[in-house]
């Protein structure tokens, strides 16, 4: 088993605008984030297609809603 951690970093300083947002960028901001899958996931390279786990933990006061849900059953 190989685990891997890392940090996403915010595309933007402040609460984007319709003006200034492009979708697959990640927003973090201080109460919520904003992450388009393939933007956010890495994966070792000729590995496209490995099985992969996901696990969330450690964002005491933000709440998880996402479509990975749906792959666990």
């Amino acid at each position: 088993m190989l685990t891997v951690s890392y940090h996403v970093v915010s595309a933007y300083d402040h609460d984007p605008t319709v003006d200034n947002s492009e979708q697959p960028r990640p927003v973090i901001r201080p109460t919520w984030f904003y992450a388009v899958g393939n933007a956010l996931f890495g994966y070792p390279a000729g590995r496209e297609d490995a099985p992969a786990t996901f696990d969330w933990s450690s964002a005491p006061g933000i709440g998880f809603a996402s479509d990975l849900e749906h792959l666990a059953g």
